[in-house]
């Protein structure tokens, strides 16, 4: 699988304690993935259904974000960025789902890898309250 694919968008990336990189994908979990390792980042975004980004959170999600503890949807965002424990296969190219398990929730981050000008980075796309991922879903677990 090629990771390949030039972004025809230029991001509007959100700091966070100074840096634009809120996670990271390793070469151990890349490998596994069979995409490049790389830092995860945050973009302010576009809202709607076929948006990404902070911005594509809409009211109701990030309601429910702040229902199981997170102050802002940002936060969550960050944390499982930060914090992710296990990878699952998206369902389009160049996408993986990040796991991290929150108060008896399953949080899954979507990010999708990008080939920029200083080498490969993952685009957190949207964070979903969704279930638990089964073990035969799993590429890699931390």
């Amino acid at each position: 699988m090629d990771a390949r694919k030039k972004s025809d968008f230029e991001a509007i990336w959100i700091e966070v304690d100074g840096s634009i990189e809120i996670g990271f994908i390793g070469e151990d979990a890349a490998k596994a993935i069979g995409l490049p390792a790389g830092p995860i980042r945050l973009a302010e975004g576009v809202p709607g259904p076929k948006g990404y980004g902070l911005a594509h959170i809409d009211e109701r999600r990030a309601m429910s974000l702040k229902q199981i503890g997170f102050q802002t949807v940002q936060a969550s965002f960050v944390d499982v960025a930060a914090n992710w424990e296990a990878a699952v296969r998206a369902h389009e190219p160049n996408k993986i789902l990040l796991i991290k398990k929150h108060r008896g929730r399953c949080l899954r981050l979507v990010v999708q890898v990008f080939d920029g000008a200083n080498g490969y980075y993952w685009s957190a796309t949207t964070i979903i309250i969704g279930r638990t991922a089964s073990a035969d879903e799993i590429i890699y677990q931390k």
